[in-house]
This record gives structure tokens, C-alpha cells and sequence, in this order.
């Protein structure tokens, strides 16, 4: 029975150091890979974000271009009928859209909608006031009525996805 005794008196105190040693370790080590993971996060938001807000700045500027005036005066030629400039427009919008898709991978879902429900809004408007208009007419025709119809809108689509991509990007900058 002694002999247990002492064996213990050696034991226990080496348990207790080899259990001490061993929480400690692990302490410091989880502090370590807190911090590495923490450099990481850092490293890889300073290469991320500004591409982020790279692709925030083209899809505003996307955005811009698809402005009704300036699409028109763009996209717009004197010899046009308005069946020309109904398909003009609605081509150069798709364009403008299909160079843009990639940058859908940098900002988020809400503001991609809102940008996707920009664009189809504004075909939607160009073909809905084309339709009743004689496609063989002087482009202008087609040119005056859908400034008027963008015009008398109190929220252009384009202002709306504008809102939303700036709103998005704000959020990005307040990490």
C-alpha cells in the first residue's frame, strides 16, 4: 500500500504538469491559427475589394450608358426607320449587359436583381411604345416618344439599380 502511495505522490504531480503543459499548448496554438486566420481574412479582403468595387463602378457606369437619352443619342442614326432603332436599342442594351455579365460574381444578389429588372424594364418600355407606331416612320418618332414615356416616369429603372448597386457598395466600405 505504501508503495501505490508513493508511486501516486509521482504520478499525480506529473499528470497534473503533463495536463497543464498540454492546455497550454493548445491554448497557444488556437490563438496562433486565430491570428493566421485573421491575416488571411485581411489579405484576401485587400485583394477582393477592390475588385468588388471595380465591378460596382462598371455596373454603374453600365447603368449610365443605358440612360434613354444617352442610349438613344448613342445608338440613334438620321437614315433610321423605327423598327431600325427599336432593334438598335435593344441590341447595344443586351450588348452593354452580355460585357458586363461577369461582374454578377462581385456583387450581391440584390443588386444584380435590381440591374437585371433595370435592363428588362427598359426593353420592355422601348418595345411597348415601338408597338403602336408604324415601323417604316422616321426614327424620331420612336426617339420623341420614348423620351417622353422615360420622362414622365418618376423612378427610371436605370436610378433604381443605381440606387441599389451604391447602396450595396456603401455596405461594402462600413466592414
Amino acid at each position: 500500500m505504501s508503495e501505490l502511495i508513493e508511486i501516486l505522490k509521482i504520478v499525480l504531480p506529473a499528470l497534473l504538469v503533463f495536463f497543464t503543459a498540454y492546455w497550454l499548448i493548445q491554448s497557444f496554438l488556437n490563438e496562433e491559427r486565430e491570428k493566421r486566420e485573421q491575416k488571411f481574412l485581411l489579405r484576401k479582403d485587400n485583394q477582393i475589394i477592390p475588385l468588388r468595387l471595380q465591378a460596382y463602378e462598371r455596373l454603374i457606369l453600365l447603368m449610365e450608358r443605358l440612360e434613354p437619352a444617352a442610349l438613344i443619342s448613342r445608338v440613334r442614326q438620321e437614315d433610321m426607320n423605327v423598327a431600325e432603332l427599336q432593334w438598335a436599342l435593344v441590341t447595344s442594351i443586351r450588348a452593354e449587359l452580355e460585357h458586363n455579365l461577369s461582374q454578377q460574381l462581385y456583387v450581391g444578389d440584390a443588386a444584380w436583381i435590381a440591374l437585371r429588372s433595370s435592363v428588362e424594364e427598359t426593353i420592355s418600355i422601348i418595345n411597348a411604345t415601338a408597338a403602336p407606331l408604324n415601323a417604316e416612320d422616321n426614327a424620331s418618332v420612336l426617339a420623341k416618344k420614348l423620351l417622353l414615356s422615360f420622362n414622365n416616369q418618376n423612378n427610371l429603372p436605370n436610378r433604381v439599380a443605381i440606387l441599389a448597386l451604391k447602396k450595396e457598395a456603401a455596405g461594402l466600405l462600413q466592414i
